[in-house]
This record gives C-alpha cells, sequence and structure tokens, in this order.
C-alpha cells in the first residue's frame, strides 16, 4: 500500500482495471454491431412477413416469413397480359440465379383479378422461371405497398424495411416507349448495395407498365 491507494500486484490502481475493461467491452460491442450490419444480419429476421394463395399449394391461404437464409425478399408483381413484365422475366430469372445464394428471395405475385394459374405456369415455363408465385388475395399486397402497376417491385429487408421500389430497369420510359436494351439496372444496382453494406436506403423510381385492374 502506498500513498496514493492500492495497487495491484501489476501496479495498476483497480478503478482503472475496472475503466479499461469497461473500454474493452464497448470496442467489442461496437465491432460485433458494426460486422453484422456490414454482412446484413443486423436486421430482425422473421418481422417481416405476407398473406398469399400460392400457386403450387390447395388453394388456400398462406403467411409467409423470411427463412433464416434469406437477408431480402423481393416481391415482384407481375401480369400474364403485360408487354412491359413480359419483357423483364429474363432479368428477373438473371436476378434470381445470382442473387439466389446470396440471400435473396424471390417471390412473384399476380393481383390481377382473372389470373389463373394455368395461364401463371404458362407464362413461367416460357420464361424458364423456377421461383415461388402466387396470387394476391384481396390486392392486400397491392395496398400494402401502394403498387400500380405490373410489373413493379418491392425489395425489402429482413425486418420489413424498404430496400428499393419501383422498375426493374430503364427499358421503358412509357407504354410503347422503349429501348433496345436497358441502361440502368435499378433493382439489381439496389440489391447489390444492399449486400455489400446491410443498409436499406429505401431508393424509389417510378416504374412502368400495365395498370393493376383492381378488385372492385
Amino acid at each position: 500500500m502506498n500513498g496514493g491507494g492500492m495497487d495491484t500486484p501489476s501496479g495498476r490502481h483497480p478503478t482503472s482495471i475496472r475503466i479499461h475493461r469497461l473500454l474493452l467491452l464497448c470496442l467489442v460491442t461496437a465491432a460485433f454491431w458494426l460486422g453484422g450490419c456490414r454482412h446484413g444480419v443486423a436486421s430482425r429476421p422473421g418481422a417481416l412477413s405476407w398473406r398469399w394463395i400460392p400457386i403450387d399449394g390447395d388453394g388456400q391461404e398462406e403467411v409467409g416469413h423470411p427463412g433464416p437464409a434469406d437477408r431480402a425478399v423481393v416481391l415482384v408483381f407481375l401480369g400474364t397480359e403485360c408487354p412491359i413484365a413480359q419483357k423483364m422475366l429474363p432479368e428477373l430469372d438473371r436476378l434470381q440465379r445470382e442473387l439466389g445464394p446470396q440471400g435473396v428471395r424471390f417471390l412473384s405475385i399476380y393481383p390481377n383479378e382473372g389470373e389463373t394459374r394455368e395461364g401463371i405456369q404458362q407464362q413461367r415455363r416460357r420464361a424458364g422461371l423456377t421461383g415461388e408465385a402466387g396470387f394476391d388475395p384481396g390486392q392486400r399486397l397491392v395496398d400494402r405497398w401502394k403498387v400500380t402497376v405490373t410489373p413493379e417491385v418491392v425489395a425489402l429487408a429482413a425486418d420489413g424495411s424498404l430496400i428499393y421500389r419501383g422498375r426493374v430497369n430503364d427499358q421503358y420510359a412509357a407504354l410503347g416507349k422503349g429501348r433496345p436494351a436497358a441502361t440502368r439496372h435499378d433493382l439489381r444496382e439496389a440489391l447489390e448495395a444492399f449486400l455489400a453494406t446491410g443498409m436499406a436506403e429505401g431508393e424509389r423510381t417510378t416504374p412502368v407498365g400495365c395498370r393493376i385492374l383492381r378488385t372492385p
């Protein structure tokens, strides 16, 4: 013991040791959360949900949730009679094949009244789409995310935060007014940014397509 108070065998005051340990704990905690954000795991999986009728089910309404490996869920609103929606199918197929293994789950939603299981399956077979697809009973998903046309996409993090909403790409400026190929791939860019940073930016663009036929 000396006049400055009790020292440990190493010569350090107990108070300074406690402060050092507290600072170390704070640094470890901050590193954990920053690392989680970089890898997109800071979100709370399971907070997002949707009600739909899967086309490969028994016709009953089901509640869907992100799975443990789902970092993002993309709701793709489509119509079998919309030519612009048909044009977007190859890019949607590429995105599903490339980003699916990275934790991006694609759900095709058919909200228009009068869509049939056979018509949807035929469209998807022609385009080679193999992901999940279903109906929007009562157009509740359309209302929930204020979707107006097909094709339109809503990309969400597992906690429900908006990553992106709008067009798939910029190939069409208006109905009947398109270019041979897209110059900007908005959905791809937003998803790749989210996968790299874990940040849901909520970016929006104006979709171009066929108006959704609302249920009376």
